[in-house]
């Protein structure tokens, strides 16, 4: 879905994390665009260690999240950019987010986000749009967390740092739901 996008301002930054079976190892060995970097992990490291890498080794100052079995609607880039240039001081945004398997989708989504409600729930994703230069402030995702939970308690500490973000009443992330993933 990156490739589809409405905006060709962007980098993509595709990490393989080890353990990769043929057809997802012939995928990355033969996918190729000049906005797109590629990294291979050898052994598997986790989600967090790859979202890591990803944001280390961009050379754009915000970061958007995209796991390769989920999509983003044909103008999110155009749509985040946009809203970068309209509130350049905000930190990060966060959008509605469809949810979609064979059976089912829905939408969810929530307008205002605080401390408390973060800690509680867990209301902005992981796939948020953010600042590159935030996540290094904030020193990044938390390394006893890199199994389970980071972004959770990346974005508590967002919210308690003060940083400022401002949502986005439209869909901006597309979420395959999925058994034994990292966001259910």
């Amino acid at each position: 879905s990156i490739e589809s996008q409405s905006s060709n301002n962007w980098e993509a930054v595709m990490v393989l994390d080890g353990g990769a079976d043929r057809k997802t190892l012939h995928i990355f060995e033969t996918i190729k665009h000049p906005n797109l970097k590629k990294i291979t992990q050898m052994s598997n490291m986790g989600p967090y260690h790859c979202r890591t890498l990803a944001i280390e080794n961009a050379e754009t100052p915000w970061y958007f999240h995209l796991d390769a079995d989920d999509l983003l609607p044909q103008d999110s880039i155009k749509l985040v950019v946009e809203y970068i240039n309209k509130y350049p001081r905000m930190d990060y945004f966060w959008g509605k987010c469809l949810f979609f398997s064979e059976k089912k989708y829905f939408v969810e989504y929530v307008e205002e986000v605080n401390h408390d409600l973060q800690a509680r729930y867990n209301l902005i994703l992981g796939t948020s749009p953010i600042r590159i230069s935030m996540f290094n402030e904030l020193n990044g995702f938390h390394k006893d967390l890199m199994n389970g939970g980071a972004d959770w308690e990346f974005w508590i500490r967002v919210l308690s740092n003060g940083n400022q973000g401002k949502f986005i009443n439209k869909i901006l992330y597309e979420r395959q739901i999925r058994q034994n993933s990292v966001g259910d």
